[in-house]
């Protein structure tokens, strides 16, 4: 039960924090960089029709770099943390039989099976 709502609140915080920001911080980020806008009507902003590409790929590296470093240093904080970490109370379970004791199985055919529905071969 604990399980499935943890998932579930992780689901919610991913979307909350990362799905659903994401278009508009990239967006933010592509629109600083357009030098010449398309405006089909006066007092609204269009598409953008020229990027200033040098900058623009600069600043899309630095920033996908930084959010990549940013998750590999919280990745490797939870690792460092959680190294001892037990989730269950588990105890190793002690053989008793000795693996040079293994017995043989025997395999013995298998009684056929009689139905009125099936002809037998012999009378077809």
């Amino acid at each position: 039960m604990h399980r499935s709502i943890s998932l579930g609140f992780n689901g919610f915080m991913v979307s909350l924090f990362a799905t659903l920001p994401s278009p508009i911080f990239w967006g933010f980020v592509f629109d600083k960089f357009c030098l010449k806008w398309d405006q089909k009507c006066p007092d609204a902003k269009g598409s953008c029709a020229l990027y200033d590409a040098d900058p623009l790929r600069l600043w899309l590296h630095l920033l996908y770099g930084g959010m990549r470093t940013i998750a590999l240093i919280a990745d490797v904080y939870v690792l460092y943390h959680a190294k001892d970490l037990k989730l269950t109370e588990e105890e190793k379970e002690v053989s008793e039989e000795d693996p040079s004791e293994i017995r043989d199985i025997v395999l013995q055919p298998a009684d056929a099976v009689s139905d009125p529905l099936i002809p037998d071969c012999e009378k077809i």
